[in-house]
């Protein structure tokens, strides 16, 4: 990553400027980040849900506490984007 290709001005933010720039930057790459979204974090839910088919309660704790993994299939694209690249 080079810091010369950067797309945000860097500088100190307050907590609503950041909040701000993070849902501009998924307004704009929208489409990119819910394709992995659904190429990945969906099927693996649908999975989680099959095997604790009995114990749905199981599952959806699994599911939530598996969050700081699907968080980053979003925050991947995007971070690369904020540095100018074109993720694959």
């Amino acid at each position: 990553m080079e810091l010369e290709k950067v797309t945000a001005e860097i500088r100190p933010r307050s907590e609503w400027e950041a909040i701000d720039l993070g849902i501009s930057l998924t307004r704009a790459h929208f489409g990119m980040i819910f394709k992995g979204w659904f190429a990945t974090v969906i099927p693996a839910c649908l999975l989680i849900y099959l095997v604790c088919w009995n114990a749905m309660g199981w599952g959806a704790f699994l599911i939530w506490w598996l969050k700081p993994i699907w968080e980053r299939v979003a925050l991947h694209p995007l971070s690369r984007k904020l540095f100018g690249e074109s993720p694959t």
